[in-house]
């Protein structure tokens, strides 16, 4: 299942299922996100650090095997590592940003993630408009009248 172990500031979750690659069930997923809500309330814990049990971190990236190049050019890891050596990385990255002040780390995260945020809600902007227009055009009148002809 997920097992939790928490070394000062760092909680370790581990994705225990490796008959079945670590691939989560739905049972999975609620207690991985029950241990993540009660770290994050956790004033004493700065980091968390997730991993598979064994060689795979978990299946269902789109059902294929992907090394960590790959996770990286697509966005799913910043860096890469020796084969066999990302838990351990990992820890001491989180142990290292774990003894940083809490509040900058807190601030630093909500500045690497404002780029998202608004490219999201520029989207959904772009995407409200153009729906917008598109109701408002004839050919979306006339697809209603039909419709109504029925």
């Amino acid at each position: 299942m997920i097992d939790m172990h928490q070394a000062e500031a760092v909680v370790h979750l581990t994705i225990n299922r490796p008959a079945k690659k670590n691939a989560l069930t739905r049972e999975m997923y609620g207690l991985l996100s029950r241990h993540i809500r009660a770290a994050a309330d956790d004033k004493t814990v700065n980091a968390i650090v997730i991993s598979g049990h064994g060689d795979v971190f978990t299946a269902g990236i789109f059902g294929e095997v992907m090394d960590g190049v790959e996770a990286r050019a697509c966005g799913l890891a910043n860096k890469v590592v020796d084969d066999g050596t990302a838990v351990t990385a990992a820890l001491e990255l989180a142990q290292r940003l774990a003894g940083k002040p809490r509040e900058a780390l807190r601030a630093s995260k909500r500045l690497i993630r404002a780029p998202w945020r608004d490219q999201v809600r520029e989207a959904l902007e772009r995407e409200r408009s153009v729906f917008s227009e598109r109701l408002r055009s004839h050919d979306c009148r006339q697809a209603l009248a039909r419709l109504q002809r029925r």
